[in-house]
């Protein structure tokens, strides 16, 4: 088994290396994944939201239009 010198001068294995390589791909995926992307609704919100902002019941909205037609 091939030992090395690591900076703090322990002995390593070659899968001890190996482990903390991947584990240091890792991190740097991780921090390159938390970097924000455009948002495709901009600052869109729920319709629910900006109805009870404008105090609108958007309850009863919902329901006249799901209520089925007379004149069908």
């Amino acid at each position: 088994m091939v030992r090395s010198e690591n900076k703090f001068g322990s002995a390593l294995s070659w899968a001890d290396e190996v482990e903390l390589e991947e584990a240091a791909a890792a991190a740097a995926g991780a921090q390159a994944h938390s970097v924000q992307k455009p948002n495709p609704f901009g600052n869109a919100r729920p319709r629910e939201v900006v109805l009870q902002e404008r105090g609108v019941d958007w309850k009863n909205i919902d329901n006249e239009i799901e209520q089925p037609s007379l004149l069908q």
